[in-house]
């Protein structure tokens, strides 16, 4: 991607599963219309809202909050879940969705196969059963195509290559035509030096989702030079007591991107528009914070 500055709106737009034995790198026809891409601002946590090309939804995490969960996925008219992805189980990636789930209908459900241990786990699961979810089994070497975007699975292995639940995270990366998007989740370093060490360079996206809401765990700088993002997205409270996000990664994602680097608890929601070719970001204004295109 080569970014200069384009007057240009982009507006949105059933579906085939395919499980494909591909490597990520392989090309893959897609199908036409819009894909977008909204990180809600929901405090010190994350929740992500894919609206996929051919109008299947995907929930990538989902809060703490149930009831900021719920109010962002009514203001974008959403009803039905096609897919909930909780890229870990700590509470305020997951807890969110118990509520969710009395409220949407979520087809089908996927979290890590690591213990469940917590009060968090044990409600999801049964909140999934009653609700009559498909519950997927999703692991590094996966790949799919969902209406009309690829999705490959590169974390976690089978079986669970390490004890923490971070490094277990559901790691994806969404490629659509040219554009490609990096969702890592809590993905800490001994998870993204396996990445590294297994797929390089492949791990190139023009947009990354910083891990662990930029924590000093997460965005290595063997990492993040494998990403080579254009521009990185940071879901994180205001005045969080973790003291997320770390200076260092800030400025380390700046130096890479360019100082395209977006945070919820400055710009508020985040939403990324894109045809395939030319990336859109908006802030919670609604105004063009960023543009990039591929000619």
């Amino acid at each position: 991607m080569q970014k200069w500055l384009l007057l240009l709106l982009l507006t949105g737009c059933t579906t085939a599963n395919l499980i494909l034995d591909l490597p990520i790198d392989t090309p893959t026809t897609y199908g036409e219309g819009i894909l977008t891409l909204t990180m809600f601002d929901v405090g010190q946590g994350q929740a992500i809202l894919i609206r996929l090309p051919e109008g299947e939804t995907i929930l990538y995490d989902a809060a703490k909050s149930g009831e900021r969960l719920t109010s962002h996925l009514k203001n974008a008219s959403i009803t039905t879940l096609d897919y909930a992805i909780i890229s870990n189980l700590d509470a305020d990636h997951a807890a969110g969705l118990i509520k969710g789930f009395d409220v949407f209908t979520v087809k089908h459900y996927l979290q890590p196969s690591v213990p469940c241990d917590t009060k968090t786990c044990a409600s999801l699961n049964a909140k999934a059963a009653a609700e009559g979810s498909t519950l997927l089994d999703w692991h590094d070497g996966d790949a799919f195509v969902i209406s009309g975007a690829r999705i490959d699975v590169l974390n976690p292995d089978a079986p669970l290559a390490f004890s923490g639940d971070n490094d277990n995270s559901i790691v994806l990366k969404l490629t659509y035509k040219n554009v490609s998007i990096l969702l890592p989740g809590d993905c800490e370093l001994k998870c993204e030096d396996a990445l590294v060490e297994q797929y390089g360079n492949r791990l190139q996206s023009d947009v990354y989702i910083a891990g662990h809401h930029g924590s000093k765990t997460s965005s290595s700088k063997p990492f993040v030079d494998s990403i080579n993002p254009e521009l990185a997205l940071v879901s994180v409270g205001k005045t969080n007591q973790y003291g997320h996000p770390a200076p260092a990664v800030i400025d380390r994602l700046n130096q890479t991107t360019n100082g395209y680097v977006f945070r919820t608890d400055e710009s508020g929601t985040l939403t990324v528009t894109t045809d395939g070719q030319t990336i859109e970001v908006r802030d919670a204004k609604g105004i063009i914070a960023w543009v990039a295109a591929n000619p």
